[in-house]
């Protein structure tokens, strides 16, 4: 009998976990669909051989990733990310939209008003039945500043993350380890701010307007083909030329997603 206490997508789970190597560059594809209730799903494709060529029409890598919506959350966006059911496998299960998944690996969570996410991957101790045995594990926070109507504007985010060495190694916090252990992602960066030395600021590098198109605009260099409010680039604020992560609309339904180092796969796709 197989031994149900390690997951067989362990391989597979490390790598979503794992940051992007330096030098590195991963480009995938969102593909939304929405239900007869039109609440969202997404799912997330490695890029084709052929990459960017048609959009809608491109034929679409290896499926990585399904993010559903919690169910009795509308109050709170909260999304789970499971991977692939496995063809054949007793480790696919299903959740209460019906839809048939494979194991949870990340998660991510609102408040009440929108603006501040949180977003989790997990890892296993022991036997896991239930849910039983699964451990979330804050990687991510973001929050999305305020603009009213009235003022109109790109919208902006911040992005509070662990600091990593070149290895992917999470850098060690000079706060003391009681206010860590208490304390989230964002809480830190509000707290210590630049002093925690153990934690990455991003922020979403903000568009220029353009009078010929009286519209805002981000060079994606051929990665986004559609205007939308939720394109974005990732900079850090002291190195605005290198892009950590790009989110952008390329069809009605469908999102070109590409990240380097620092982030990881699950970081990238509970940002965008």
């Amino acid at each position: 009998m197989a031994d149900v206490g390690v997951p067989r997508h362990r391989p597979q789970i490390e790598i979503l976990k794992k940051v992007v190597p330096i030098a590195s560059l991963l480009q995938c594809r969102v593909v939304r669909t929405k239900d007869h209730k039109k609440q969202a799903k997404f799912d997330l494709f490695e890029e084709g051989e052929d990459g960017l060529v048609e959009g809608i029409n491109d034929e679409l890598g290896p499926h990585v990733l399904r993010i559903l919506p919690d169910q009795g959350t509308r109050s709170r966006r909260h999304y789970t990310m499971y991977l692939p059911p496995p063809p054949h496998s007793s480790a696919a299960t299903e959740t209460g939209r019906g839809e048939t998944v494979g194991r949870p690996v990340g998660r991510v969570e609102s408040d009440s008003l929108g603006t501040d996410f949180r977003i989790y991957d997990c890892s296993w101790s022991g036997r896991e039945s239930d849910g039983e045995g699964v451990h979330w594990r804050e990687v991510c926070a973001v929050h999305y500043q305020v603009i009213r109507l009235s003022k109109g504007g790109p919208r902006r985010m911040t992005v509070v993350m662990h600091a990593v060495d070149k290895h992917g190694t999470r850098c060690k916090s000079p706060a003391p380890s009681a206010d860590l252990a208490r304390s989230g992602l964002m809480e830190r960066y509000r707290r210590f701010g630049a002093t925690d030395t153990g934690i990455v600021v991003l922020e979403n590098k903000l568009p220029r307007w353009n009078e010929e198109n009286h519209s805002y605009m981000l060079d994606f260099f051929g990665r986004v083909t559609q205007p939308s409010v939720k394109n974005f680039q990732l900079v850090h604020p002291e190195d605005t030329d290198y892009t950590v992560a790009q989110f952008g609309k390329v069809g009605e339904d469908m999102f070109t997603l590409d990240l380097r180092f620092p982030m990881s796969p699950i970081m990238a796709v509970g940002i965008a």
